[in-house]
């Protein structure tokens, strides 16, 4: 894949991880927070606060970090932060930009915003009302339920970090909270809403992490997934969710008329097999998955409102299976199992 390529499908992937660990329903407003003076920065340890939880999950707040760069970024340049960015975040916690299905992305690639244009007082609100103890409690809450049913070996490390609100509003549904899946063992938690963010905390972390678990099992990077693959994850984690919190609920809940649901899976049959590694087919798994606002050949939240319904048709006729034993099976045996039939 070319360089230029590379970078707008690693753009284009991190809305698309974060998309998927997001399971939030209707847009909800978010309260202006009062601005913060200007203040003297912080110190920066060698190491952000690790928090210790079960014994294979580890929580590091990148609070007091990005509170750090924020304030240096106060006197220095926009084109400054870049360098800042660096010093402050990602040198001090390198695990948290990084993960085994990005290999070879740089972290600012893995971020998905530009830090020249990002909207520094908007960051600064979002930090100061940052909830990092009970946001750390809401994670360790859910994933040692999550994980019980799903259980890994290896430890799972999770950041929170404190983001600005960016994006177009049909974008910012989630009450500020979105999870981003880094690697099989690595989240990465962000809130642009201060305590707002709690209300879907739970749900996005359990979902998030039923894809990471599924990803894993594949052994796949996220350049190499297939449509169809991604899809079912979706699918799997939300069903996953639903286990646990029957009450949770969706963006792409109803997101298709019959006669929608009937087009799109039919004009998807073409690129269930294609990646974000195959050119120029990967704009289409963007397409089918999120949708295109106001476009009714891409209507928004197609493919991940038809992976629901495959993994609902399928749980329908196996309704005893367990999520470890669903997220074991092969998308394609998932698909030829459920007897889906569209519309």
């Amino acid at each position: 894949m070319g360089g230029a390529t590379r970078a707008a499908s690693v753009s284009l992937l991190a809305l698309l991880i974060a998309g998927l660990a997001a399971c939030g329903g209707e847009e909800e407003s978010v309260p202006k927070l009062a601005a913060i003076p200007t203040r003297t920065p912080v110190p920066v340890t060698a190491t952000p606060e690790v928090t210790p939880m079960a014994a294979n999950v580890r929580v590091i707040s990148l609070k007091d970090n990005i509170d750090a760069f924020l304030t240096a970024s106060e006197t220095a340049s926009a084109l400054d932060r870049i360098d800042l960015f660096n010093r402050y975040v990602i040198q001090l916690a390198p695990e948290c930009f990084s993960g085994e299905f990005y290999p070879g992305v740089q972290p600012l690639e893995m971020l998905g915003f530009n830090l020249t244009s990002i909207p520094m007082e908007g960051w600064r609100e979002a930090t100061d009302s940052f909830p990092e103890e009970d946001l750390t409690a809401s994670v360790m809450e859910t994933l040692e339920i999550a994980m019980q049913r799903l259980p890994v070996e290896r430890a799972i490390v999770v950041c929170l970090a404190p983001m600005p609100p960016f994006g177009p509003p049909e974008d910012v549904e989630n009450s500020g909270v979105a999870v981003q899946v880094l690697g099989g063992d690595r989240l990465i938690i962000t809130c642009s809403a201060g305590s707002i963010c709690l209300e879907r905390a739970g749900w996005e972390v359990v979902y998030a992490y039923s894809v990471a678990y599924q990803m894993s099992l594949a052994g796949l990077t996220a350049f190499e997934t297939p449509l169809l693959a991604y899809i079912i994850y979706a699918g799997r984690a939300e069903d996953f969710v639903r286990q646990m919190m029957p009450d949770a609920t969706f963006r792409w809940d109803d997101a298709l008329t019959p006669k929608q649901e009937i087009d799109v899976w039919a004009r998807m049959q073409a690129y269930l097999d294609t990646t974000y590694q195959d050119y120029p087919g990967y704009r289409n798994v963007d397409r089918f998955i999120y949708g295109q606002p106001g476009s009714d050949r891409y209507p928004r939240w197609g493919g991940l409102y038809i992976g629901s319904r495959i993994v609902r048709a399928y749980r329908e006729r196996h309704p005893d299976i367990s999520a470890a034993d669903l997220a074991a099976l092969s998308p394609e045996d998932v698909l030829a199992a459920s007897g889906y039939s569209p519309g």
